[in-house]
């Protein structure tokens, strides 16, 4: 929600004002949401078995929500380098810098699969969360150099009249109730087939990682590739331009989007094989 609100806010600043003011914003944002997201993390970590028992259901296990539990706890160390991710990388989005961000995500997973497959014949389940957060480390540590050359460095600031902070905030609201939506939809999935107990909470999981592939691979990459180049539109009022961009990238995704999934829904039995048939499946 944040760097969906912060790229064309930060590009209209460094327009209208200077670059020194946007790198201003860009610190009282990221001060101020760190703060808020480490008060945040340690709730959610005090009250993480609570919260497991509320949002799962009957058939789930008292070992599984501990160890549900203690993976939240782990993985929350996570959040704190996406979110200092998130920011750096919106800022290298606002300077049409894709390469770098577009590669963050890759090495997440990578950090995953290497606490996978290093660390759990020691520590079991517990290597891939601890690998979430080494991938969660490596998404933020590739963008920090980058944003640095272009000029940012991090100070600490609480400066809340900032030119441009008030309009991030009330930019964000929309962006949210998205993901929540979204979010919520994940929750009552996770209540009903937790209910149901056996394998189907991971089966469905999975099918919804699959369903994802066409909007994950051509959606989210054109989205954040226009996404600077609407807000330059949107400050200028060249609305018929704006239309046109809109247009082209909404016709782009659906063009690649649209067959793919047809491919999905036509391959998914070699498809599911191939991509989760290992010898415990």
């Amino acid at each position: 929600s944040v760097s969906a609100a912060f790229i064309p806010v930060f590009t209209t600043i460094k327009r209208k004002h200077d670059e020194k003011t946007a790198f201003a914003l860009t610190n009282s944002l990221l001060t101020t949401l760190l703060v808020v997201f480490i008060i945040l993390s340690i709730v959610i970590a005090i009250f993480s078995y609570p919260l497991t028992v509320w949002r799962t259901g009957a058939e789930y296990t008292d070992a599984q929500i501990k160890l549900t539990s203690d993976l939240t706890r782990i993985i929350l160390i996570a959040q704190i380098f996406f979110l200092v991710s998130s920011i750096h990388g919106a800022l290298l989005q606002s300077y049409q810098r894709f390469i770098i961000p577009s590669l963050a995500p890759i090495l997440y997973n990578i950090g995953i699969v290497a606490g996978a497959y290093f660390l759990t014949p020691m520590i079991g389940i517990y290597g891939p969360g601890l690998g979430a957060c080494l991938g969660a480390f490596l998404h933020m540590a590739i963008q920090l150099p980058f944003s640095r050359k272009l000029g940012y460095k991090f100070r600490p600031s609480f400066d809340w009249h900032v030119p441009g902070f008030s309009s991030i905030i009330k930019l964000m609201p929309a962006r949210t109730l998205t993901l929540a939506a979204g979010e919520l939809r994940v929750l009552a999935l996770t209540f009903f087939t937790t209910s149901i107990g056996n394998l189907s909470f991971l089966i469905t999981r999975y099918a919804l990682l699959l369903i994802a592939l066409p909007i994950r691979f051509f959606g989210v990459p054109i989205g954040q590739a226009s996404l600077p180049f609407l807000s330059e539109q949107s400050e200028d009022n060249e609305r018929d331009t704006f239309r046109k961009l809109l247009t082209q990238s909404l016709n782009q995704i659906a063009f690649l989007a649209m067959p793919s999934s047809i491919l999905i829904v036509i391959l998914r039995v070699p498809l599911v094989r191939i991509l989760f048939g290992t010898a415990n499946f």
